[in-house]
């Protein structure tokens, strides 16, 4: 029922830093899948990732559930492609390793890349570049992520929410951050873990103390069954039902691309262009009539 519903490819367990606390070399552990080890389903892997990270033996760590890396390049690739300049933020910075990556991958496009840490520690990352900037702070604060805001009004192509895992911190992170993403540009939460709420609460609408979010998808029929045959229900799936073959798009089907569900990560994407009118067409001569439903 997702608009855009993803598989994303599986994942394995024997990363480096598993294998060496149990004191294995990676010879002693049974051949890596090949599906698993590469990235070539995307166009060549284009922002190349994968090979980084598994050059990355020495400096400042990067942990990253494998089958991450496809993901990236299914939501990153086009950038790495690209001419434009690239504003990208990364919650959770931790070792730094993963800002070596993004600018690696990105190279002089990358014009501003923002890392946002609890850690007074991750300042020292600054020392990467001069494009990069550490803001300490919890993204459970709406003010601190309000200063975020105000200090880079241009929004940010990418946005990837790897810090806290919580749940509630990643809905307020999204709640507040989602209309700073750029056209074009990608919402990307990682490890939604377990049973987690935060996908019914983006797509049903949630409110906590610290964040309000109306939904994007259905509504909760719990609250108002009638919102997505409704002229006003502001959802994806707005319907204005079979009479009306053209209507003017809600604002979320105006502003949202898709909405990607992978083990363990959500990917929310911003439409480059606008969507402001659905329409259905009929092409052909020979029809069969619609029986009853």
């Amino acid at each position: 029922f997702l608009a855009g519903l993803a598989t994303a490819v599986g994942f394995f367990a024997a990363t480096n830093w598993f294998t060496n606390s149990l004191g294995m070399e990676r010879s002693e552990l049974s051949p890596i899948d090949p599906s698993l080890q590469s990235t070539s389903s995307f166009a060549g892997a284009p922002c190349g990732f994968f090979d980084f990270f598994q050059n990355k033996k020495t400096g400042p760590g990067v942990h990253k559930w494998v089958h991450y890396f496809n993901i990236y390049e299914e939501h990153f690739g086009r950038f790495c492609r690209g001419t434009a300049n690239i504003t990208m933020a990364e919650i959770g910075i931790q070792s730094g390793g993963s800002l070596q990556m993004w600018r690696h991958a990105f190279g002089a496009k990358l014009e501003l890349l923002v890392g946002m840490d609890t850690n007074p520690d991750t300042k020292a990352w600054e020392e990467f570049g001069p494009n990069i900037h550490v803001e300490v702070g919890s993204q459970a604060d709406p003010e601190y992520l309000k200063g975020i805001k105000e200090k880079y009004p241009q929004g940010f192509d990418i946005l990837l929410d790897d810090g806290s895992h919580f749940p509630h911190h990643q809905f307020i992170t999204f709640a507040h951050m989602w209309k700073h993403i750029r056209p074009g540009g990608v919402f990307l939460i990682e490890d939604v873990h377990g049973q987690n709420a935060l996908l019914d609460w983006l797509l049903h609408g949630h409110n906590l103390d610290e964040a309000s979010w109306p939904g994007i998808y259905y509504a909760n029929p719990m609250v108002n069954w009638k919102c997505c045959n409704q002229e006003r229900g502001d959802l994806m799936n707005r319907y204005m039902g079979p009479v009306h073959t053209t209507f003017n798009a809600s604002e979320v089907q105006k502003e949202i691309e898709s909405i990607k569900v992978y083990p363990f990560v959500v990917a929310i994407t911003r439409r480059k262009v606008p969507m402001v009118q659905m329409r259905a067409e009929k092409h052909g001569t020979q029809w069969i009539p619609y029986g009853k439903r």
